[in-house]
C-alpha cells in the first residue's frame, strides 16, 4: 500500500515537471507574440501613406485642364504608388497569416494544457488531503502510545527509567507489523532532535537571563548616577543661596 502511494506521488511529481516545461515553452511563444508589431493597437500604416500619395496624384490630375487630360503625360508617380501598394499588401498579408497561425498554435497549446493543469491541481489537493490524514493518524497513534506508556510507568511497582525502553520496544513491535524498523528509527531521530532542541532552549534561556541581568544592572547604575547628578546640581544651587543669606545677616 505504501509503495503504491509512493509511486503515485512520484508519478504526480513527474507530471508537474512535464507541465512546467510545456508552460514555459508556451510562455516564450506568448512573449514573442506580444513583441510582434501586429499585437500593437496602433501600427505604422504604410498602405495608408501610399493611399494618401495616390489620392494627391489623382487630385493633381483632376485639376489639369480638359485639353491636357486627353494628352499623353508622365504618370510614373501613380504607377509607383500602385506597385508599392500591391507589394506592401502581399508582404503584410503573409506576415499577418504567420501571426494568426502562431496565435492559433498558442491557443491550441493552451486548450491542451488547461485541462491537464486543472487535473494536476485536483490530484495535488487530493494527495495533500491524504498526507494530512496520514499525519493526523500518525500523531494520534503516537499520543495514544505515549499515554499508555505513561500510565504503565505510573503504575505501582514500575520504574520511571523504563519508560523510554518500553516505548522503544512498543515502537519496535509496531514497526514490525507496519514495515520494518523505519518507525523506530524515526522515533529515535525524533527523540534525539527533541533532546538537542531542549538543550538549545536551555542554553538560549541562560543567555537571555544573563543578558537581562546585565541590562537590569546597567539600568540601576544609570539611575543611581542620574540621581546623584540631580542631587549634586541642587547642592550647587543651594550653596550660593546659603552664602548670600549669610552675607545679608
Amino acid at each position: 500500500m505504501m509503495k503504491e502511494e509512493i509511486m503515485k506521488y512520484t508519478k504526480l511529481q513527474q507530471q508537474v515537471n512535464d507541465l512546467e516545461v510545456h508552460t514555459q515553452g508556451l510562455q516564450t511563444k506568448i512573449v514573442e507574440l506580444q513583441r510582434s508589431p501586429y499585437a500593437r493597437t496602433k501600427q505604422t500604416d504604410t498602405l495608408g501613406e501610399i493611399e494618401a500619395a495616390a489620392m494627391k496624384l489623382y487630385q493633381e490630375l483632376r485639376q489639369m485642364a480638359r485639353e491636357k487630360r486627353q494628352q499623353i503625360s508622365d504618370n510614373t508617380g501613380m504607377v509607383q504608388a500602385v506597385v508599392r501598394c500591391y507589394t506592401q499588401r502581399d508582404k503584410l498579408t503573409g506576415d499577418l497569416y504567420q501571426h494568426i497561425s502562431k496565435l492559433a498554435s498558442c491557443k491550441l497549446d493552451m486548450s491542451d494544457l488547461l485541462p491537464r493543469v486543472q487535473e494536476t491541481i485536483d490530484d495535488i489537493k487530493a494527495g495533500s488531503s491524504v498526507l494530512m490524514a496520514y499525519q493526523k493518524q500518525r500523531q494520534t497513534e503516537m499520543w495514544t502510545m505515549l499515554k499508555k506508556l505513561v500510565q504503565r510507568s505510573q503504575a505501582p511497582g514500575s520504574q520511571p527509567h523504563s519508560l523510554t525502553s518500553s516505548l522503544m520496544r512498543s515502537t519496535s513491535r509496531q514497526s514490525g507489523s507496519s514495515g520494518g524498523n523505519s518507525f523506530s528509527q524515526m522515533f529515535e531521530k525524533n527523540m534525539e532532535a527533541s533532546s538537542m532542541l531542549r538543550t538549545e532552549n536551555e542554553d538560549s534561556k541562560a543567555k537571555l537571563e544573563s543578558t537581562l541581568s546585565s541590562l537590569v544592572l546597567e539600568q540601576e547604575e544609570f539611575l543611581s548616577a542620574d540621581n546623584q547628578l540631580q542631587w549634586d546640581f541642587l547642592a550647587e544651587e543651594e550653596a550660593p543661596s546659603i552664602q548670600q543669606g549669610a552675607d545679608l545677616s
